[in-house]
């Protein structure tokens, strides 16, 4: 007679998570344990995943491993579906079919390092952490970051929360001192992020203001600018020659 490969189909109809009632704490045998590990591997090697985003229902006592002198033959047995994989034991003729069941992980990000309150936020300021909890309340997307300040200081490995963050204004810092009437250069100003609640909404103003623009009165280096400090300078035609009333101004006889 014909001696047909043993194969162990296993349908689990509890959680992957639950143990069976017992006063007895529940132990796996190292051969259980080595298949449970080539198939997170295998499974998550597959589909691209972490591999302590994969459970294996391999745990209930009626399910035997025997040793198997090589590694197992992973494969999933239907197309399309996720669910469930079969393991093969070449030399021994061994088979199984698992349900498998694989946990979407959260994405959200901690902080690369120390942060004093304050600071302006950076993408590069933040590192991908992935999650098996709910990421209520956390940073998910580093889009969320953009023109954001630090409410609060934080520590190098800590979840960035949308509760640290605070929106970001721009403002200019002078970089010398300038005196009344004197032209507001580019160079003699510095953009710097602060965060909303911590500036004056006169020192809110588009950077078009400074264009043309002068010293309204003495103004020291490190000081924000406020639109009270900005005056603008504007064009004018002089008449060169005396004019008689009606006579147009030109270029010949105005500057």
């Amino acid at each position: 007679m014909n001696r047909f490969p043993l194969v162990i189909f296993l349908v689990f109809l509890c959680s992957f998570s639950t143990i069976p009632a017992s006063s007895e704490p529940l132990t796996i045998s190292k051969n259980k344990q080595n298949l449970i590990m080539q198939v997170q591997s295998w499974v998550a090697a597959e589909r691209e995943i972490d591999e302590a985003s994969v459970q294996v229902g391999a745990l209930d006592r009626r399910f035997l491993v025997p040793s198997c002198p090589a590694d197992f033959q992973v494969s999933f047995p239907f197309s399309n579906n996720y669910q469930s994989v079969r393991v093969d034991c070449i030399e021994t003729e061994w088979k199984a079919f698992l349900r498998i069941k694989i946990n979407s992980l959260g994405q959200s990000f901690v902080y690369s390092q120390d942060f004093a309150a304050d600071h302006s936020l950076k993408r590069a300021d933040l590192k991908v952490k992935k999650l098996k909890i709910r990421t209520q309340g956390l940073v998910t997307k580093l889009e969320q970051i953009d023109n954001k300040s630090l409410r609060k200081s934080v520590r190098a490995g800590e979840f960035a929360k949308l509760q640290h963050l605070t929106e970001s204004v721009t403002v200019f810092r002078l970089t010398e001192d300038i005196l009344l009437g004197e032209p507001l250069r580019r160079d003699s100003l510095q953009q710097i992020s602060r965060p909303v609640n911590k500036t004056l909404m006169a020192q809110r103003f588009p950077e078009r203001l400074l264009e043309r623009g002068i010293a309204a009165r003495d103004l020291s280096k490190g000081q924000i600018l406020q639109k009270r400090d900005i005056k603008q300078r504007h064009l004018a035609l002089i008449a060169q020659i005396t004019l008689t009333r009606g006579q147009k101004l030109s270029s010949e006889n105005a500057r």
